[in-house]
C-alpha cells in the first residue's frame, strides 16, 4: 500500500475515534445528586463573581484555580521549557535524513532512522509511565534529567558517519524524549491536582502546537542562510539545552517551596 495507504489507515483510525467520542454520553445521576451538583455549581459561580474585582492577569488567562495555585510559577516555567523542547523535537524529523545522506548513508537506510526514533520513544514512554508512579521519582526531576541529557544527541548526530551510530543515537533520542512526553500528565497532576489536569493540559497543548509550527520553518531559514543542514541539528541541541536550563530553574523554585513548607511544619 505504501506511505499513502499508511496515511489513509491512520486517518481512518482517527475518524473512528471521533465516532466513538460521539457515542459517549454522560451517565445518568439521581435527583439528589443533581441537586447537590447544582448547589455546588451555584456556590462556585457566586464565589467567582465575588472574586472577580480582585482577579489577576494569571487568573484571567489560566483560570482561578490554576492562577491561584501555589505551584503556578513552576507550571509557567514548565510550559516555557516544554515549548522549547517541542521546538527542538520536530527538527530532527525534518533534517535527519539529509544529514545522514550527506554523511554517506544509503537513502534507504537513512529512511529507517525516523522509525528508530519511534521505537525508542515507545520504550521510553513505557518506562516513564512506570517511574512516574513510584514515590521515589518526581515527574519534574525526571523531565529535567531526560531533557538535559538529550540536548547532547543532536550534536552527536552531526559528528557520526556510520549507520549503526546514527541508529543508536536515534533510538536513544526517542527513548529520552519519549520519557519527557509521557511524564507530562503525571507532572501536571503533581503540580496542580487531578481536577485541573484537563484545563492545564489543554493550555499546554495549545503552546505545543504553536511551538511545533514555529521550529521547522525557523530551522529551514537557518539551513538556507548557511547552506548547511547540520545547522538544523545544532539549533535543536541548543533549544534542548535551553529547555533543560528552564527546567532546572523550575526544579529550584519547586524545591525551595517544598523546603519552606517543611520548615513551617516543623515550627
Amino acid at each position: 500500500f505504501g506511505w499513502r495507504g499508511a496515511l489513509h489507515a491512520l486517518a481512518g483510525l482517527t475518524l473512528s475515534c471521533a465516532g466513538f467520542g460521539m457515542l459517549m454520553k454522560q451517565p445518568a445521576t439521581q435527583e439528589s445528586d443533581g441537586n447537590v451538583d447544582r448547589n455546588t455549581r451555584r456556590e462556585s459561580v457566586i464565589s467567582e463573581v465575588n472574586y472577580e474585582p480582585h482577579r489577576t492577569i494569571l487568573t484571567v488567562i489560566l483560570g482561578h484555580k490554576i492562577g491561584e495555585s501555589e505551584n503556578v510559577n513552576v507550571f509557567l516555567l514548565m510550559v516555557l521549557a516544554d515549548a522549547l523542547s517541542v521546538m527542538a523535537l520536530y527538527i530532527p524529523y525534518s533534517y535527519l535524513q539529509p544529514v545522514a545522506q550527506a554523511a554517506g548513508i544509503n537513502p534507504h537506510l537513512s529512511a529507517l532512522l525516523i522509525s528508530a526514533i519511534g521505537v525508542g520513544s515507545v520504550s521510553g514512554r513505557l518506562l516513564s509511565g512506570w517511574m512516574s508512579d513510584q514515590p521515589w521519582c518526581h515527574p519534574l526531576y525526571l523531565t529535567r534529567a531526560v531533557v538535559t541529557i538529550s540536548c547532547t544527541l543532536p550534536f552527536l548526530l552531526s559528528w557520526v558517519d556510520h549507520f549503526w551510530m546514527f541508529a543508536g543515537l536515534c533510538i536513544l533520542f526517542g527513548f529520552l524524549t519519549g520519557q519527557w512526553i509521557a511524564a507530562t500528565s503525571p507532572l501536571l497532576v503533581s503540580l496542580l491536582g487531578i481536577d485541573q489536569l484537563s484545563k492545564a493540559f489543554g493550555l499546554l497543548t495549545f503552546v505545543r502546537g504553536v511551538a511545533s509550527l514555529v521550529s521547522p520553518p525557523l530551522a529551514g531559514m537557518l539551513v538556507d542562510l548557511t547552506i548547511n543542514p547540520l545547522m538544523a541539528l545544532y539549533l535543536s541541541g541548543m533549544l534542548l539545552l535551553l529547555s533543560g536550563a528552564v527546567y532546572s530553574l523550575a526544579v529550584f523554585v519547586f524545591s525551595r517551596r517544598e523546603r519552606r513548607e517543611i520548615t513551617y511544619q516543623n515550627l
